[in-house]
């Protein structure tokens, strides 16, 4: 009750801190772990859980018994969905009544502007969660029971399941899943979770409309808002980008030892895995530098708003263009599709931008600073790795380019604010941008100041 006095943005970061420190603990138990684990080894893995990252410093699959995995996939789930959107349904099914606070906090996590239907919002959200993760983990099934029989393999099945639905990149394999760069089966499967993860439950409501108790299905992309214009088409672009981009840098290193249709479809699964995702389907300490490049500015952009992935969001990248095309043809609002974008969402995006660039370029100082040991590792382009590490870990990626294991005390915090600062600013710098504070009714006489 008193957490509900506090302002939004507050809310959310005591929750999702309770949640790590929750998790943290349960993690530390004895019948949690299979090895000793020390209080910033289990703080790391619980943070980057409940953030989504991936980026592990534990083996997942040989460190932690099956309760400690258990408690790393609800981590996963809980993260992904959004605690509040979790804590949200469990109130309906009480039938308590939600604050214009509950509705504030809603509204940004899910990605929405509606306040009509919170409720029948979040019940799709549940909705769609369990039927992706339901015919995901049949999939995989099909795959990992054969292999490893029905206990193991339905655990596999489910946890992946989860993880790429989440966009979380943790796996019970050691190896990811760089030995299933040739199966199909694995990498589509994990692929189209990752995908539909990434568009935001409010585009997955858009685009599909499914309704268990009728049986109704239909899958409609005709009249869809500018928001989910934006999700689809950016993600297609980025896709394709990527796909290409790491085919052709990559055909001769990484992806030499394979035949043409492995070569596409793991260039395809890293396009996909790089934006928020970070499966390995190959030994990222091996990419060439042109590589780690492209990587990380897939992993700066990241997912859609609303969705179960981090990044800066695809839809504030598509503004940023728009405002540069505007700037470019001397047009004083931003029109696309012919409607007028907000300024108050202008205004969000710029601040988005600048907020996540100073805070990685932050990060990368004092991560030079701190762990100088990395600067002079077996690779030549050590400080790349670095900034690649903290990209990995603000979008909330966890691919990693070899450093996460080298990191000292000091180094493996600073990536642990990374992965909540970047699992939770974006919808903080949203919720805390007031409409009055861009929308003055007070007009001063303007002074130019010269730029450039």
């Amino acid at each position: 009750m008193q957490i509900k006095k506090l302002s939004p943005p507050l809310q959310i970061v005591i929750i999702f801190l309770g949640a790590i420190i929750t998790g943290t603990i349960l993690l530390l138990i004895p019948i949690s772990r299979r090895v000793p684990i020390s209080l910033i080894d289990a703080l790391f893995t619980e943070t980057s859980a409940v953030c989504v990252t991936g980026l592990i410093v534990k083996s997942t699959a040989d460190d932690f018994t099956i309760i400690g995995q258990i408690i790393i996939l609800i981590s996963i789930q809980l993260g992904g969905l959004g605690i509040m959107t979790i804590s949200t349904f469990f109130f309906q099914l009480l039938k308590k009544e939600l604050s214009m606070r509950d509705h504030l906090v809603i509204k940004e996590l899910v990605g929405t502007e509606d306040f009509s239907d919170i409720r029948r919002l979040i019940r799709n959200v549940v909705r769609y969660t369990m039927i992706f993760e339901s015919f995901g983990a049949f999939f995989f099934a099909l795959k990992f029971v054969p292999e490893y029989g029905w206990i193991k393999g339905l655990w596999h099945s489910i946890f992946h399941s989860v993880s790429s639905f989440c966009n979380a990149g943790f796996s019970t394999f050691n190896e990811s899943f760089a030995r299933f760069s040739g199966s199909p089966m694995v990498l589509v499967t994990s692929a189209l979770l990752i995908v539909f993860g990434g568009l935001g439950f409010l585009v997955l409501h858009e685009i599909f409309h499914i309704d268990l108790f009728t049986k109704k299905f239909k899958i409609s992309l005709k009249k869809l808002s500018l928001q989910s214009q934006f999700a689809v088409l950016g993600t297609l672009f980025f896709i394709l980008i990527g796909f290409l981009a790491f085919y052709l840098l990559e055909r001769e290193n990484t992806l030499a030892h394979m035949n043409g249709k492995e070569k596409v479809l793991t260039s395809v699964y890293h396009s996909i895995t790089a934006r928020t995702a970070g499966f390995n389907v190959v030994d990222m300490s091996e990419v060439k530098t042109s590589t780690l490049i492209l990587t990380e500015a897939l992993m700066f952009v990241g997912a859609c708003p609303g969705s179960t992935g981090g990044g800066i969001k695809i839809t504030t990248f598509m503004i940023l263009v728009f405002i540069l095309s505007a700037f470019i043809r001397q047009k004083s609002s931003v029109i696309t599709n012919r409607k007028t974008i907000p300024q108050l969402t202008l205004y969000k995006a710029m601040t988005i931008f600048l907020f996540s660039i100073t805070l990685i370029f932050f990060a990368f100082m004092l991560l030079m600073h701190f762990n100088p040991i990395l600067l002079w590792n077996k690779h030549q382009d050590g400080s790349l790795r670095i900034l690649f590490e903290i990209i990995s870990a603000f979008g909330t990626v966890g691919l990693s380019a070899g450093v996460t294991g080298e990191l000292n005390f000091i180094g493996k915090s600073i990536i642990i604010i990374m992965m909540f600062l970047g699992r939770l600013s974006p919808t903080l710098i949203s919720l805390s941008i007031k409409k009055g504070d861009v929308q003055s009714q007070v007009i001063y006489p303007e002074e130019r100041v010269l730029i450039g």
